[in-house]
């Protein structure tokens, strides 16, 4: 009988296996986030940047004419007092003649408009425009009356505007429908800077109603201011056209008592 030898247990090598615990560079090291910092940094300075684009947005009308705030230059300060005298002159004689039963009509430029604004305004009537807002202006085209005005945002100056149609109203008044208005290139509300026309106007002496009618921001200027019983101003129209305004109108006589 044989006797098979006794087996040895058998041994095998094996390789150390590596510590689970090794550091993993991808994870938390100090370039991935120098490139998350990096990346957010450049995405606020595009935002940024983006939005002094919007904000020095100015429409094409408003930005045609003086005080500019882009292409536009103020006239010189000869012909800014004449051209603002010429359009007191003008108001003055619109006045006269609204007074007095018969037709009316009165011619004016917004070159006009502005100079008085450049001029007279911060001269003789600076409570008229709201504290922080400067460089007012006005351009007739399109059918439509535009007006700008400087406001600061931080340090970037913006064009607060207005695209309104005026239009003839029964009862001697001026309604202006707003069709549009922006913060430079970003949209705003109309019944705000309504809201601030209207205090403007008020401050001026005259009698305004500022609200929304069919879905629109509306304003209306009375013009009819009793000087005499069953007396009215009738308004005709308003034209505007290549940088000039047509006012035209009526003014009936009270009847006669019986």
């Amino acid at each position: 009988m044989v006797r098979a030898a006794p087996t040895q247990p058998r041994t095998t090598a094996f390789a150390p296996i590596a510590s689970a615990a090794r550091p993993v560079a991808s994870l938390g090291g100090g370039g991935s986030w120098r490139r998350w910092l990096w990346l957010a940094g450049a995405l606020t300075a595009a935002a940024l940047a983006a939005i002094a684009v919007a904000l020095s947005y100015e429409p094409a009308a408003l930005r045609a004419v003086a005080p500019g705030l882009s292409s536009g230059s103020a006239p010189g300060e000869e012909d800014a007092v004449r051209l603002s005298g010429r359009l007191i002159t003008t108001a003055s004689a619109l006045r006269a003649a609204a007074m007095r039963p018969g037709t009316w009509d009165a011619l004016v430029t917004d070159d006009e408009v502005n100079a008085w604004l450049g001029h007279d305004l911060p001269r003789n009537h600076p409570r008229l425009l709201p504290a922080g807002w400067s460089a007012p202006r006005v351009a007739f085209a399109d059918d439509r009356c535009w007006l700008g005005v400087r406001r600061w945002i931080g340090p970037v100056p913006a064009l607060v505007w207005v695209r309104a149609e005026v239009r003839p109203r029964d009862g001697g008044a001026i309604e202006l429908a707003v069709d549009g208005a922006g913060l430079g290139g970003l949209p705003l509300p109309g019944d705000a800077l309504m809201a601030r026309i209207g205090s403007g106007l008020r401050r001026a002496g005259l009698s305004v109603t500022v609200g929304r009618l069919d879905g629109a921001n509306r304003l209306l200027v009375h013009l009819t201011d009793g000087h005499s019983a069953g007396a009215g101003i009738r308004l005709g129209g308003v034209r505007f056209r290549d940088g000039e305004a047509l006012v035209t109108g009526q003014t009936v006589a009270a009847a006669p008592r019986q």
